[in-house]
């Protein structure tokens, strides 16, 4: 750090855009560090914020709004564009960056002689103060990613994809979640615990509902059982979250509903509504018991019936009938 410069604090030394010129101007210093000055582009929001989380906070929006512009015209920040304008028109070179000692509503500036406007992307060494300087920190802490979602989305969807031609539908994870690294100890190894959760709204479809009837009881199983509060008609079941056990419970689920039983392995063959519905109005493996008892009675009967055809065409043509084996 720099021996020759000088250092005021703008609330203690109590400051103003005019005397900060004024001793610019008179004493001319080769360096000067000016710390903790209020920032008026966010000053008047954050007295807002302290405002909604006071006791006496106002009942109703209007007076909040009210109280809010009052205490606006009692703050004397300073907006960082006017310390700029002071500081170019007198040959200074200005940088600002957050106070260290209140982040949120204040920020420290560098007014310097020398250096040249070539190099004003270049951090002054006046900001590399003890204490008055953070560690780097990431762009995505100041701003957000509007694609983001997009990407996770469309990355799912290719990890699916790929897991899905070495791993059976029932082993696919049940949910994606993307983080920029893996959390450690103190002892450098893998935190497991420290590891995220998944979102629980990040399984919600967002593709076509379900049609009525059918398909619609269908997807209200599902959501009871996986916990999901809306299911598309083309969501794959183990996308969701499903595994063979819940799967179990769906089949009870769809037992009681429809008072039809389906095979288990048609509810691996068959994993979104949509194609669940079609087999049960399509398949006649779809069937209640009742149903079975009376189709496995008429096949009986039909063997029966042909059996006793076969004796008569047999006893016409004059052959012993003890000497055959008829094979129903």
């Amino acid at each position: 750090m720099p021996p020759d410069y000088t250092r005021l604090d703008w609330q203690q030394d109590g400051l103003t855009l005019s005397e900060l010129r004024r001793y610019l101007v008179e004493q001319r210093p080769h360096a000067l560090l000016v710390t903790r000055i209020v920032n008026s582009r966010v000053e008047c929001d954050l007295n807002a914020l302290r405002i909604l989380a006071t006791d006496a906070c106002p009942g109703t929006a209007g007076e909040l709004r009210e109280v809010v512009h009052a205490g606006c015209k009692s703050l004397q920040g300073v907006d960082p564009e006017d310390l700029w304008a002071v500081g170019e028109s007198l040959g200074y070179n200005v940088q600002v960056r957050w106070s260290n000692e209140d982040v949120a509503s204040t920020f420290d500036v560098v007014l310097h002689a020398q250096v040249r406007h070539a190099e004003d992307d270049k951090v002054n060494p006046l900001l590399d103060y003890e204490g008055g300087r953070d560690s780097p920190k990431t762009w995505n802490l100041y701003g957000n990613n509007p694609l983001r979602s997009r990407m996770t989305r469309d990355l799912t969807a290719e990890l699916r994809d790929h897991l899905r031609g070495s791993l059976p539908d029932y082993m696919m994870p049940s949910a994606f979640v993307f983080i920029k690294e893996l959390p450690l100890t103190p002892n450098g190894k893998r935190d497991r615990r420290a590891l995220p959760q998944p979102d629980a709204d990040a399984a919600v479809s967002t593709g076509p509902i379900p049609e009525a009837g059918t398909e619609e009881k269908i997807a209200e199983i599902w959501q009871e059982i996986l916990g999901i509060t809306r299911i598309g008609r083309e969501d794959n079941f183990f996308d969701l979250g499903g595994d063979s056990l819940r799967l179990i419970l769906v089949r009870s689920g769809l037992r009681r509903a429809f008072k039809k039983e389906i095979p288990l392995l048609d509810l691996f063959k068959f994993p979104t509504v949509r194609m669940l519905a079609q087999q049960f109005t399509a398949s006649t493996e779809v069937s209640s018991p009742a149903k079975i008892r009376d189709e496995t009675s008429a096949r009986k009967r039909a063997i029966q019936r042909q059996g006793r055809l076969r004796q008569h065409l047999l006893k016409r043509s004059g052959i012993n009938s003890d000497e055959h084996t008829i094979r129903n």
